[in-house]
């Protein structure tokens, strides 16, 4: 399940992954967490996969770029990781942001504090979400960043790896990001 937060709605997507499950259909969900515990805990028993945002760990980052500088986000993941929940962090960069050594660091060493998590995907950035911006009449402020931080990528990638995370470039899958003999990270 994605497109925008589907835990935020709790009943249907209960109801749904219920359904799925009867029939066998393994379940993937993306969140960023930004929901109340409960919301996690009705679907852990239906989800074989959680793929898991994760943005920023520095409060004012966080207030600053999405909004709310709530712990909610990361407590919900470290619940959800010690329920022994099959977890892949993805990361989103954001040139000068979250791609900093100082930033990604963080981020790192959150997840290192995490049980069961072994895979990430390191997802470049890109300006694919300024159009969905436009539609609905809002602003979008990172029009301005430049999307070619292939230095940046490849650093964070190295430094996930050093970590001892099984990393995914783009989140196409971790087979195609192990066999391929190009320097992509």
């Amino acid at each position: 399940m994605s497109g925008g937060e589907p835990l935020l709605h709790r009943s249907f997507v209960v109801a749904l992954l219920k359904r799925f499950h009867e029939h066998q259909t393994n379940v993937t969900v993306e969140t960023a967490g930004f929901v109340p515990w409960e919301n996690i805990e009705a679907v852990l028993p239906y989800v074989d996969t959680f793929f898991y945002d994760l943005k920023l760990c520095t409060p004012h980052l966080r207030k600053t770029y999405l909004g709310t500088s709530s712990d909610r986000m990361l407590e919900n993941l470290r619940r959800l990781a010690g329920q022994g929940a099959h977890v892949v962090l993805r990361i989103p960069l954001i040139p000068g942001i979250n791609d900093t050594k100082e930033e990604f660091g963080k981020l790192l060493a959150f997840a290192d504090g995490l049980e069961n998590l072994h895979e990430m995907h390191i997802l470049p950035f890109h300006q694919l979400g300024a159009s969905k911006y436009q539609m609905i009449g809002q602003a979008y402020s990172l029009l301005h960043l430049n999307p070619a931080n292939e230095d940046h990528i490849v650093r964070c990638v190295h430094m996930a790896r050093a970590h001892g995370y099984r990393i995914s470039r783009g989140g196409a899958g971790f087979q195609a990001e192990e066999d391929s003999s190009d320097v992509q990270g």
